[in-house]
């Protein structure tokens, strides 16, 4: 196999290993160019059959996906100035392709003939997959003309290539600044296993005398240093650098986001109103679940109406720890002081550190126990296999099953470990292939899915574990609720199958709802157990974690609607060719919304990927919007009071609705499916402690 072929040309798994950056361009180049050729003559002969048309445009897309998957797995976890450099010269011909394809009258056209030709004959999935399709392409531009429509294809790319800057920018801004800390009393609070990293960091950093008991330790604002940081530093002039850095990653020269996001608000603004749209986030919606941008705005404004009050008591809350403490704190409470306290009256209430609840909670025991939790649920077993190509040493890959015939489902990578630098920071799940029958290999019926999980959590030390923190916990299950949506799907068309064809603000479903077995009594006593003595996690503590849940839940309500009605502001009101200064807009709305006012400085939007880098732009809400259904559908396993074979029956039919359907029926009919009825907000009140 050659290095261009290894990023295309293979039926089970990607050649990650063999994939040679020097290759890319002309592995991509050559697809594209078989690609427009297969284009060119669905759009000569204009088949009005699914045969002729639709199968042809799966195989198509399906081809060129593959390797962008591929490639952006590499770029994100094991990120170097040759690939960065191979997807920059292929970006713009890859989006000029997508946009031509979008803008094609000619398929348009035979899309409608066969829309109008099948009538009621199709199935579910090929309708849905039909509609999708011509939608997609009236929002991709084809009714545009002339002038209009070249415009648009350059709104496209340019929006690619500002979103890899973006991207980019936020990456060299987190290498830009550390801080090798020499001082023990400077890091006084500080776990262990954070030392431990930031020492081994240090000597990555040119300091080779570095040890977690002594130091250098390096601080950087990378989350696995960062937010333990503000956490535990009782140094609070270290947390304010911390802090104050975070906020304005990116944010000023040399690496300065803030021109390249209002060009991309400027373009998108452009873009909707080439289709005849008031603003880019009604253009977002007209892809979503949610009915409108009022209805959504109205959401969010009564959780803030509801948090609001209880959030400024859990501030008062943080006040009187810190009076108690005889801290400044108590009179001046910044936003670098209330993780810090939070996290202090967090371990008051629960009783519990990160550092006592680690030891419980090593990463093979929460492995082998949500391995079991799938297994036991939804019927699905997953078991290590080996020689498959990966990416780096670290990764692990798995045969996903049915559990009650032996057949072979999918196949599933998990990346754990962070690696500074080179790997991005946060936690992801990627699809990597997609579940087809009309692109099964040879010999087969199917062509099983694959996907892979990317986590960030301290790796293990020489003769330990990795240990993890909670968080990381939760983290870990909730990417892989998104795995087994990808996974577990029964749907044949590349294009509906799994996460595939799914609206935005429903991918979040399967995964909210998968993490809240972490607080399920049964599964979480299984999950935690202490790597060294064996012994379990005390039932008290267990019952301290659960009812941490709604630790500081109010503010945390008010956090995420304020991150949701700035990115829907910034696309429905805002006017991106004023003299108006972002930072200072999204900074005013954060007043009204949260207690804690935010810093002057705060430019948190030349860092926020999810929206100018990623697939969340005018979508953000998405979380709290599936969160509704995803604890509604949790309740209904709440409500079987433990019975473990109702459990399994009712684990059954979550498989066999919204995961077995995937992208292939509107989320909403999946739930009521699933559910029995509508959703209802009561869960999710319930879960926060905020009524219901």
């Amino acid at each position: 196999m050659t290095p261009a072929s290894a990023l295309t040309d293979w039926e089970r798994f990607p050649r990650f290993d063999e994939i040679d950056a020097a290759a890319v361009p002309g592995a991509i180049r050559a697809l594209l160019a078989q690609a427009e050729t297969e284009v060119a003559a669905l759009e000569a002969a204009r088949p009005a059959t699914w045969a002729g048309l639709m199968l042809p445009l799966e195989r198509i897309g399906d081809g060129l996906s593959r390797g962008i998957s591929a490639l952006r797995m590499l770029m994100s976890t094991c990120d170097s100035p040759e690939l960065r450099a191979a997807w920059q010269e292929i970006e713009a011909p890859l989006m000029a392709f997508f946009s031509r394809m979008d803008q094609s009258r000619p398929l348009y056209e035979a899309l409608l003939a066969l829309q109008a030709a099948t009538g009621d004959t199709l199935s579910p999935h090929q309708t849905r997959i039909l509609e999708g399709q011509l939608r997609e392409m009236r929002l991709g531009g084809v009714d545009l003309d002339g002038d209009k429509a070249q415009r648009f294809q350059a709104i496209v790319q340019r929006l690619a290539a500002l979103s890899t800057t973006f991207s980019n920018n936020v990456l060299d801004a987190q290498k830009g600044w550390s801080l090798l800390v020499r001082d023990p009393a400077r890091i006084a609070g500080m776990p262990g296993s954070w030392r431990q990293l930031a020492a081994a960091l240090a000597a990555q950093d040119g300091a080779p005398e570095a040890t977690p008991e002594n130091g250098p330790w390096r601080v950087s604002v990378d989350y696995p240093i960062a937010i333990p940081l503000l956490e535990h530093c009782e140094d609070r002039a270290l947390r304010q650098e911390v802090r104050t850095r975070m906020m304005t990653v990116a944010g000023a020269p040399p690496v300065d986001n803030t021109p390249v996001l209002r060009e991309i608000l400027q373009l998108r603004q452009e873009m909707a109103g080439l289709l005849g749209f008031a603003s880019y986030a009604e253009l977002s919606i007209a892809r979503k679940m949610a009915p409108s941008v009022d209805e959504i705005e109205a959401r969010m404004h009564a959780m803030v109406a509801a948090a609001r009050l209880p959030a400024k008591a859990e501030l008062a809350e943080l006040e009187a720890l810190a009076a108690e403490a005889g801290a400044p704190e108590a009179t001046d409470m910044q936003p670098w002081d209330v993780s810090y306290w939070a996290k202090r009256l967090h371990e008051r209430k629960v009783g519990v550190s990160d550092d006592e609840l680690r030891p419980y909670f090593s990463f093979e025991t929460v492995l082998d126990t949500l391995f079991s939790l799938i297994e036991r649920v939804f019927g699905a077993r997953l078991s290590p296999t080996t020689g498959v190509p990966t990416w780096h040493p670290d990764v692990r890959t798995y045969r996903v099953d049915d559990a009650a015939t032996g057949a072979h489902l999918a196949d599933l990578y998990i990346d754990p470990f962070a690696r500074p630098g080179t790997k991005r920071s946060g936690a992801w799940m990627s699809p990597l292939v997609d579940r087809s029958a009309a692109l099964a290999p040879a010999g087969a019926a199917v062509r099983k899915p694959v996907a892979a999980i990317v986590c960030n959590q301290a790796p293990p030390a020489p003769g330990a574990p990795s240990l993890m923190v909670f968080r990381e916990v939760v983290t870990l299950v909730h990417e892989m609720g998104h795995a087994l949506h990808q996974l577990l799907t029964v749907a044949e068309d590349a294009r509906c199958a799994g996460v595939s064809g799914v609206e935005w603000d429903a991918v979040e479903v399967p995964s909210m709802f998968l993490q809240s077995w972490v607080y399920h009594r049964p599964t979480l006593r299984q999950m935690a157990v202490h790597h060294e003595t064996g012994a379990p996690l005390p039932d008290e503590i267990i019952a301290r974690l659960e009812a941490a849940r709604t630790h500081q839940a109010a503010s945390g309500v008010l956090s995420q609607a304020d991150l949701a009605l700035g990115d829907l502001d910034l696309h429905h009101r805002f006017d991106p060719h004023s003299d108006d200064d972002i930072h200072a807009r999204v900074r005013a709305l954060t007043a009204a919304i949260r207690v804690m006012p935010p810093l002057p400085t705060d430019q948190r939007m030349s860092s926020f990927q999810h929206i100018f880098a990623g697939g969340y732009a005018a979508g953000y809400y998405s979380y709290r919007w599936a969160e509704l259904l995803a604890l509604d559908a949790f309740a209904a396993f709440q409500e079987l009071d433990g019975d473990t074979a109702a459990e399994a029956r009712m684990g059954r039919r979550w498989r066999e609705t919204v995961l077995a359907e995937g992208g292939g029926a509107h989320p909403l009919a999946l739930f009521e499916a699933f559910r029995g009825r509508a959703p209802d907000e009561a869960a999710l009140l319930r879960w926060y402690g905020l009524g219901g």
